[in-house]
This record gives structure tokens, sequence and C-alpha cells, in this order.
């Protein structure tokens, strides 16, 4: 009877132990389950915030970099999502070039002699200086046609200003070689227009201090023009 009781007594001491550590794992698990949930659930909501972080970042970036129409709206293709404004323009530029379409560029503006005058073409194709600043013959356009080389062209007149081979300012409707002029800045950024055609002869775009044409070869005051653009 007495080695029943102690059989009886160890057995049910073991059922007890096994039910606490039963209850242990299954708290144990509970609140593991728990913290793993918990602990997923702020590294999505982190990843989320840093994904949302880079895109507006990236977005400002965009914008900072290039403000055009053609980076900030319109629908987005391809080259807007690039996040870089020189990489987007030469796709925009490169998907244009595709369709046939021809660059030039353009700029309107003022060419203020260091001499005092401002260079205007008139209507008769006449070549001369003038002090008025809102004198609408002196809008000149100038268009590029290469590296450093450029057309002057008369907003009012629709003429192109030229240089023939004996140094001569004169202006015509009709586009030719004699309407390419070099442009070069100087050390005082003052700007300097030779003549393309017969640059080895080195003839200059030139006002006097009357403010007419002076034909010249040497690089002074007369051939040194401030560009005033417009906006």
């Amino acid at each position: 009877m007495i080695l029943q009781k102690k059989t009886t007594n160890t057995m049910n001491i073991q059922t007890y132990i096994s039910l606490i550590l039963w209850l242990c794992t299954a708290v144990y698990l509970i609140v593991t389950s728990t913290y793993v949930q918990k602990t997923n659930q702020i590294t999505a909501q982190d990843s989320k915030q840093k994904t949302t972080t880079t895109t507006t970042n990236l977005e400002r970036t965009r914008r900072s970099v290039c403000s055009c129409a053609a980076c900030n709206g319109g629908r987005r293709t391809m080259a807007s999502r690039i996040p870089f404004g020189a990489a987007r323009k030469v796709m925009n530029f490169l998907k244009l070039a595709s369709q046939g379409i021809k660059f030039t560029y353009r700029r309107k503006g003022l060419m203020y002699c260091k001499n005092g005058y401002i260079l205007k073409i008139m209507k008769d194709g006449v070549v001369g200086g003038t002090t008025q600043y809102t004198d609408g013959l002196s809008n000149i356009e100038f268009q590029s046609v290469g590296i450093s080389l450029l057309v002057i062209k008369g907003v009012t007149s629709q003429r192109f200003l030229a240089i023939n081979e004996q140094g001569d300012l004169y202006t015509t409707q009709i586009y030719n070689k004699d309407c390419v002029f070099e442009e070069k800045q100087e050390e005082n950024f003052y700007h300097s227009f030779v003549s393309h055609r017969y640059k080895n002869k080195g003839w200059f775009v030139a006002l006097r201090r009357n403010g007419q044409i002076k034909k010249t070869t040497v690089l002074q005051k007369a051939t040194q023009f401030l560009i005033l653009f417009s906006s």
C-alpha cells in the first residue's frame, strides 16, 4: 500500500510539471508571435515612409535641376520619370530629332556697342546706331547655326546682317554665307563678331563714335558689344 501511494504521488507530480511546462510553452509562443507581428508592421511602415521620402527627394531633385515645361508638365513619359534634367533633355531631344525636326537656338535682344550706340537694322537695309532703347529697329534676333557661329537678323526689318569680302557691312533678305559670324567673348565680358566666311581677313562688326558703321580688322571699342537679351 505504501509503495502504491508513493507511485501515485510521483505520477501526480510529473503530471503537474508537464502541465506547467505546456502552459509556459503556450504563453511563450503567444507572446513571441505577437511581438513578431508588431515588428513586421513597424518594419513595413518604416519601409513605406522611406520609399515615400526617396520618391519625394527624387521629385524635388528633378524639379530643381530642370524647371522647363517639358520636365514639369504634360503626361509622364519614360523621359519624365528620369530624375535628372540633363538626361531627360537629351532623351527629349533625341525623340524629337528622330521625327526629323531641325533645331535652331534663337534669342532676341539688343547689341549695345561700347561706344554708346545700339546697333539697328532699318527696313531699307541701312545699318547704323541709335541711343534709343525703345527703338523697334534695334531689336535683334540671334540664330545659332554652329558652335560659336550665329546669324544676326533684324526683328522689325526682317533683314540679315552680312559682311562682304571688302569688309563692308550690308543687309540682305536672303540668307547667304556672308551672314554667318563668329561670336567671341572678350576678357571684359563684351562680345565681338567677326565674319566667318572671311575670317582670314578678320572683318569685324563695328560702330563709330557717331553711330555710323565702321570697317576694321582691329579689335577695339568699336567692335565690342554688350548683348542685352530680352525676357
